[in-house]
């Protein structure tokens, strides 16, 4: 069956790369070619396509195939549909066994079904084949979390996972920097070359602070959205942060136990396991980290960094309770710099008048928090679905995950949300206690990842957002991976 598959599609996809070429360019071919045969590279190999769709998430999120069909499928659908489907069909071709059903997965599996309800629910306000074509993707972006949690079932594979997830993340911050220092001209003219991969060539392909070319330039990287590009920042700095406080265990509140290498029922050691336990060197790690937090700086995206502040505390509070300090000394030297610039610089003004709302970005996130308790308390169960408003008198769309959630899902699709994200967390919490130290080193430095993420959803709604499925994707494989039972 495959030899007759393989050659057919090998066909489809030059065809499909050479009228690419022909209509776009060369980049449009190799994109459209390289695009399909990791599809299906994803289905055979479903974990090598959780990575690469990994990667995608991270470096070119908004990559589309360049086929003008009404809706171009984006790369990482395509890839998480080659994953997902070698995944779901492992009798057939990897005779693998499915994971034990948990109490995690069925309160995620419900927050997938009353999701599926919420479009169905909107569909009769606005409802069409780009609405359906972002929900599908929302959709497989969500169902990483049980991919993950099945085929990260070994040291080793959370490695891979974590080391994907900080290089990935690494070089997209480098790319940031690089574009931020080079002439704005020039910045534009690399960026509107991406067009043919869906990414735009007019209007705001630079971003400024509050859109004024005269003010504050944004780090954008690729990410099209400097808010959405910090939080993946902000994500990935958190656990990269945990990662290089697990290398010291004088950190920790209490002296980390002993490794033993004695075989036992809960923790047996296999070659794999010992493998697993190497993580990415610290020679690394920290400038890994030391890209990641200027570039998230220069977004100024205010709840990405107010996220990685909250994973901070987490950490510290989870497992690191010697750094206190480390926390004192952050606050002095924070106030010694406020104090050199002053209150008048256009940064520290940035950040005062955002803790006080004063600011037109805040003003309007007020407006739409207010819009968005209208649209909650006239439709408190079940919301007014993905579409349009149905009142002409209602305006949708707020910079909040749960708010986003309770207008779109009602307060029960709230508590469904709350009840996945709480019960993952939970279990992996539960997972850290009584795993082996470095293994929950590494499990608390996936969840300071998930803590940023939902602390910047108070003030940023990207993480759970059908037009932003990459950021979804980002947080439910990290989510899974955190609460994943690790054999060895």
């Amino acid at each position: 069956m495959v030899r007759l598959i393989a050659p057919i599609f090998l066909l489809l996809a030059g065809l499909a790369a050479g009228l690419a070429a022909a209509r776009y360019g060369l980049l449009a071919a190799i994109t459209t070619l390289g695009g399909l045969l990791a599809g299906v590279g994803a289905f055979f190999f479903p974990w090598a396509g959780l990575l690469t769709a990994l990667s995608l998430a991270i470096l070119l999120p908004f990559g589309v195939l360049p086929i003008r069909s009404g809706v171009s499928p984006s790369l990482l659908e395509v890839i998480l549909l080659g994953c997902l489907g070698g995944w779901l069909l492992p009798p057939l071709l990897h005779k693998e066994r499915r994971w034990p059903f948990s109490w995690p997965d069925a309160l995620v599996w419900l927050l997938i079904a009353w999701t599926t309800f919420a479009l169905l629910l909107g569909w009769p306000h606005g409802g069409n084949t780009n609405v359906l074509n972002n929900h599908v993707e929302f959709m497989l972006a969500l169902a990483t979390f049980f991919a993950v949690r099945q085929l990260a079932r070994d040291p080793r594979r959370r490695r891979q996972f974590i080391a994907v997830l900080l290089l990935a993340a690494g070089l997209a911050a480098l790319v940031g920097l690089a574009l931020y220092a080079l002439p704005d001209a020039t910045s534009l003219d690399l960026l509107v070359r991406l067009g043919p991969l869906g990414y735009p060539t007019s209007g705001r392909v630079l971003r400024y602070v509050e859109d004024n070319p005269a003010g504050l330039e944004r780090a954008i990287g690729t990410a099209v959205d400097p808010n959405s590009f910090g939080g993946m920042l902000a994500l990935a700095a958190a656990v990269a942060l945990g990662e290089v406080l697990a290398h010291w265990p004088w950190a920790r509140g209490k002296k980390a136990p002993h490794l033993s290498t004695t075989p036992s029922p809960r923790h047996p050691v296999t070659p794999s396991s010992r493998q697993g336990a190497r993580e990415l060197p610290l020679a690394l790690l920290l400038p890994i980290l030391l890209v990641l937090i200027p570039c998230l700086y220069l977004t100024h995206s205010r709840a990405a960094l107010g996220g990685l502040v909250v994973a901070g505390l987490f950490l510290v509070a989870a497992r690191y309770r010697r750094l206190w300090w480390a926390i004192l000394v952050v606050v002095a030297l924070t106030a010694v710099v406020v104090l050199a610039l002053g209150l008048d610089h256009p940064v520290v003004a940035r950040f005062t008048q955002g803790l006080t709302f004063q600011d037109l970005s805040n003003q309007m996130r007020l407006d739409e928090y207010a819009d968005a308790w209208t649209v909650v308390r006239r439709y408190p169960l079940l919301g007014v679905g993905f579409g349009n408003a149905p009142d002409a008198d209602l305006t949708l769309g707020v910079s909040s995950i749960y708010l986003t959630v309770a207008e779109r899902m009602g307060l029960v699709g709230l508590i469904a949300f709350l009840g996945a994200v709480s019960g993952a967390c939970g279990r992996a919490l539960s997972l850290s206690r009584h795993a082996r130290d470095g293994q929950a080193g590494r499990r608390i430095a996936l969840l300071a990842g998930v803590v940023a993420a939902l602390a910047i959803g108070l003030l940023d709604h990207y993480f759970f957002n059908p037009d932003f499925p990459h950021m979804a994707t980002l947080l439910w494989a990290t989510l899974g991976l955190a609460c994943a039972k690790v054999d060895g």
